[in-house]
């Protein structure tokens, strides 16, 4: 991740792991992050992910106990 952050400019953010989460001393600024968000704007999965309004997500899921597939009524629903 360090390796593709540097041709981004990226020169003030060090990644110690792919999650992000604290382990280690991983550190970053805004503007690198703005660097990031730039370069992902470059995908075009990206650019379709981040323009919708909403989406629904299906909160079934596989039961390990049962072995068998629920579905849950509840869907969880967000919005811009």
């Amino acid at each position: 991740m360090n390796a593709r952050a540097a041709p981004l400019g990226m020169d003030d953010t060090f990644f110690t792991n792919p999650a992000g989460l604290d382990a280690g001393g991983p550190y970053s600024t805004a503007a690198d992050m703005a660097l990031l968000a730039r370069a992902a704007m470059e995908n075009p999965l990206v650019r379709e992910v981040v323009k919708r309004t909403e989406h629904t997500i299906d909160m079934s899921y596989w039961n390990y106990q049962t072995g068998q597939r629920e579905d849950a009524e509840a869907r969880c629903r967000t919005a811009s």
